[in-house]
């Protein structure tokens, strides 16, 4: 999950004319919409870090190439929702993130991460937490 995550958000900056910030901002269907010739990211004045000055609102394509558009795709309709499902039960959660051989210490640390999950609205991407910042699991 983490990997498939990094990879997208490499690509998407590899790209793209996005800031690593507006990454973090991203929601589906609120800022980053799919349309039929691909991704389209729409920011309004008060959004991006010129608008405020300007005034002017930013839309622009991922001119991705037609497999990572097909990654985020399956990134967005079917990975995702999969994490934040897991989330709602400790058993999903602990099969879902955990290898049968993990270590009781690290099937511990999932098990503080899972009572603290907290999945922001419509994120494309999300933060897998931290040792220091359990909390921080689903955030942007």
């Amino acid at each position: 999950m983490a990997c498939w995550q990094r990879y997208l958000i490499i690509a998407i900056l590899t790209y793209c004319p996005i800031r690593q910030s507006e990454i973090r901002h991203l929601q589906f269907n609120v800022n980053l919409f799919r349309e039929a010739d691909g991704y389209w990211v729409r920011w309004s004045p008060e959004e991006h870090k010129t608008g405020s000055r300007t005034g002017k609102s930013r839309d622009f394509p991922l001119l991705l190439p037609e497999e990572i558009t097909a990654d985020l795709d399956i990134w967005i309709q079917q990975l995702q929702p999969r994490a934040r499902e897991v989330a709602t039960s400790l058993d999903k959660w602990l099969e879902f993130w955990i290898k049968p051989s993990a270590s009781s210490e690290r099937v511990q640390r999932y098990r503080q991460i899972w009572k603290k999950v907290s999945f922001e609205d419509n994120l494309v991407f999300f933060s897998m937490g931290s040792n220091r910042y359990l909390e921080s699991f689903g955030t942007k």
